[in-house]
């Protein structure tokens, strides 16, 4: 089974309150990734931009085996988490050896659990967050 470490992304995001509204590849390796975020105690929402300089692969899926809460509290997927490195992933170990060959075997997985959607990104840079917009009033 897949295990599932959550990445610090330096924002308030929670994967009970974030929904992917835009998925946009920049040029042949840079993904971006904008999920709408909230709260329930304002109106006001934001906009988080997940980059990848270096993608490989990505992959919207509605279904996705959860890792439970680990015994360690940093394994596991937390409701109040949204972003995480995954380890023993079946998608990234079923890339083909060429592909993992070509990348020196530095390829690994990240994951982005929203409220609808699961985005499974296969790369050997880590993410760039950045807060690109606020909206409401």
């Amino acid at each position: 089974m897949p295990v599932f470490k959550p990445i610090f992304t330096g924002l308030a995001i929670r994967q009970d309150s974030c929904d992917l509204i835009d998925l946009n590849w920049q040029s042949p390796a840079r993904l971006c990734a904008d999920f709408s975020t909230f709260s329930d105690q304002s109106e006001k929402s934001s906009i988080v931009r997940v980059t990848f300089d270096r993608c490989v692969l990505a992959r919207i899926v509605e279904e996705f085996v959860y890792s439970l809460d680990g015994d360690e509290p940093d394994i596991g997927i937390q409701t109040s988490g949204f972003a995480y490195t995954v380890e023993g992933s079946p998608f990234l170990n079923s890339l083909p050896e060429a592909i993992q060959a070509s990348h020196l075997n530095e390829l690994r997985q990240f994951d982005f659990i929203s409220l609808n959607t699961c985005l499974q990104v296969i790369s050997n840079k880590p993410p760039h967050f950045q807060l690109v917009e606020k909206l409401g009033s």
